[in-house]
């Protein structure tokens, strides 16, 4: 909903501001005038090619905005209700944006210095540029959507990473029309444009290499797309699980999640048939039992004689979920069978 309310914004202040600006500018003086000029929006429908024209173009986005937000939301059409929850989404937000994920101000800006400095900063000389020369309209446009953006969600308290991704387009849009001014500028022996270009790709893609393949999981300020993300500890945690299921059943052998904290382990075990999330200590006869940390005491002390530890290489031998979760590994000791039936599992 924002995005749709500074898409509008930015379209009729780049409509006026063209028509102010242009009014401002010196005219050649005509010999003949035979007809009032056309106001701004007589000329915004003749660039659409005419009433028929614009009516037909606005019925068919409509046509594929509707049809677009009832597949993706219903899941296809296996999830009806997912298009009654979209709606609901908006209760539960206006509820938590203001004391969930609460950021001053300025954070936006502080994490796009960090992680995208290249679209910032060519983005800011390319909305002065368009702003003091206003050229061309989709550019004056992006610009305002950009920033537009950028100061609405900044306005909110509420503040998470994976929003920026909503003005990182429009940044990239303009941060173009910055490389072509520039050019337009150095047409004869582009040294700028090149050094411009040189640095502006060696800084992305350098960062790009970082996050994807080094620090996805460095939680410290400077990478601030990592943020409350899974930690490598996980990758060992499940490759621990398929070494005991190679023993017991593969695929059909039991676990047990005692932990009220584990997502996105229902992901990493969804080629296990029988994983139990119950989110709390519970009787379990299964060969794998998974439980935080904070439980620990009191699983050695329910279920010691009959389950084992299984340690990581990390100090204290649990296993780094997230920041702040850790889990810990128990398999049932070797030599106790399985009971002859076994209890249902409680699928999550």
């Amino acid at each position: 909903m924002i995005s749709v309310a500074v898409l509008i914004i930015a379209f009729g202040v780049t409509r006026l501001y063209l028509h102010f600006f242009r009014g401002k500018s010196p005219q050649p003086k005509p010999q003949r005038r035979t007809q009032p000029s056309p106001g701004i929006f007589t000329r915004f429908v003749d660039d659409f090619g005419g009433p028929f024209t614009l009516v037909m173009h606005l019925a068919l986005a409509v046509v594929a905005f509707i049809t677009l937000y009832l597949l993706f939301y219903s899941s296809f059409s296996k999830n009806p209700k997912g298009i009654l929850d979209s709606f609901q989404t908006f209760a539960i937000w206006t509820r938590t944006g203001t004391v969930a994920h609460v950021h001053p101000a300025y954070t936006y800006i502080t994490w796009l210095v960090r992680q995208e400095a290249p679209l910032l900063f060519l983005g800011a000389i390319g909305a002065a540029v368009v702003v003091l020369r206003p050229r061309n309209s989709f550019a004056l446009f992006a610009a305002l959507w950009a920033f537009g953006l950028l100061a609405a969600y900044s306005l909110i308290p509420y503040k998470t990473p994976w929003l920026l991704l909503n003005f990182i387009v429009p940044l990239a849009l303009i941060a173009g029309y910055a490389v072509q001014a520039i050019y337009e500028l150095d047409k004869r022996q582009l040294r700028l444009t090149g050094v411009v270009l040189f640095i502006a790709a060696a800084v992305a893609s350098y960062q790009t290499v970082d996050l994807n393949f080094i620090n996805y999981d460095n939680d410290n300020s400077y990478y601030v797309y990592v943020y409350a993300h899974t930690k490598r500890g996980t990758i060992e945690l499940v490759d621990k699980i398929d070494e005991i299921a190679k023993q017991e059943a593969g695929g059909l052998t039991g676990i047990s999640i005692l932990s009220p904290d584990y997502w996105p382990l229902p992901w990493y075990l969804r080629n296990y048939s029988r994983v139990g999330y119950y989110g709390r200590l519970a009787p379990s006869t299964e060969p794998i039992l998974i439980a935080n940390e904070n439980q620990k005491a009191e699983i050695e002390s329910e279920y010691g004689e009959v389950y084992q530890q299984v340690a990581s290489a990390e100090p204290g031998g649990s296993f780094e979920l997230r920041p702040g979760v850790k889990l810990v590994l128990y398999e049932r000791r070797k030599g106790l069978s399985p009971p002859a039936e076994l209890p249902p599992i409680r699928q999550p």
